[in-house]
């Protein structure tokens, strides 16, 4: 890119997640995992989670349902708790390998005996490379501050996120 480009970047930071899920059976499952944060002035968060998921089909489509707890720590920070709930609609693409999905985020949060909601408009591809590998890219639209904020402030960010299951 040149001096005159109009391209405005900006780092916030990576997560490093590791989840460990047991399948009950072949709709429900229970994971608990660690997240490490990495921030753009090289603090670190960590997060711990508990979730439970379940899934199904319905008219060629793939349903999923998240709950999920996590609790979040930082140094000179509270700790931030959180309840969430996601809904998510994956659609196979001409029977490929490749997916459509639609999620729905509602993420509840405490913070200082002071309560939040986070609402997320999740769009998204998912790419099966092999049948223990997925690429998943999109968008993820958050309305941010939805009860503190007489005006909620909207935030796009883009992902990208590769899974392995061992």
């Amino acid at each position: 890119m040149g001096e005159n480009s109009n391209f405005n970047y900006n780092y916030i930071h990576t997560d490093y997640t590791f989840i460990a899920a047991k399948q009950k059976n072949s709709k429900i499952s229970f994971a608990s995992g660690y997240v490490l944060r990495v921030e753009n002035n090289n603090s670190l968060m960590h997060r711990f989670l508990l979730q439970l998921k379940s899934k199904g089909e319905i008219c060629y489509m793939r349903l999923s349902n998240r709950v999920r707890f996590d609790a979040s720590f930082q140094n000179w920070y509270s700790p931030t708790y959180r309840l969430r709930y996601k809904l998510r609609i994956s659609i196979s693409i001409k029977k490929s390998k490749v997916y459509f999905n639609l999620g729905n985020e509602y993420v509840n949060s405490f913070l200082n005996q002071t309560y939040d909601l986070e609402i997320r408009s999740i769009p998204s591809f998912t790419f099966k490379v092999k049948d223990y590998q997925t690429i998943n890219f999109g968008l993820d639209y958050r309305l941010n501050s939805f009860i503190n904020n007489k005006i909620p402030k909207g935030v796009f960010w883009f992902f990208l996120k590769y899974d392995i299951l061992l």
